[in-house]
């Protein structure tokens, strides 16, 4: 694997913990989108243009690139943990989603009652099949 991918796919696990957080705001920011100028104009003309908020609202939910991206790896990265061992969970959850990171690989590895060089194994076999899930090129 390229050690540009390794990094994408460290960087994606890390934020992990944060998807429903991201997944809500950008949703509040589609759905009720800051305007600075309001028009205050009263009794003005009608503008020609129909509008149907509740169309556009949810034609900008479907079609907002950055919200469908980080559904995307929240599901790709979900579907790999569901099909991967216990072991294999566990040193992912305690390695990418802790937040600070308390324990080295010596540490996770005690937890887990694997070897250092196993949980390292398993780590790499993971991010393997989510370079796949996610359409990374190896």
């Amino acid at each position: 694997m390229r050690k540009s991918t390794f990094v994408q796919i460290e960087c994606t696990l890390s934020e992990y913990p944060d998807y429903e957080r991201l997944l809500r705001e950008r949703k509040n920011e589609i759905l009720y989108p800051y305007n600075e100028f309001q028009d205050e104009n009263i009794g003005g003309s009608r503008s020609p243009k129909i509008s149907n908020t509740t169309e556009s609202k949810a034609l900008s939910l479907v079609k907002d690139k950055q919200l469908n991206r980080i559904k995307f790896q929240k599901q790709a990265i979900e579907k790999c943990l569901d099909h991967s061992g216990r072991g294999v969970k566990e040193i992912i959850k305690m390695y990418y989603f802790t937040k600070p990171r308390v324990k080295t690989w010596e540490g996770i590895a005690q937890d887990v009652n694997f070897s250092r060089r196993q949980c390292i194994n398993l780590r790499n076999n993971f991010f393997s099949r989510l370079a796949d899930e996610l359409g990374f090129i190896k």
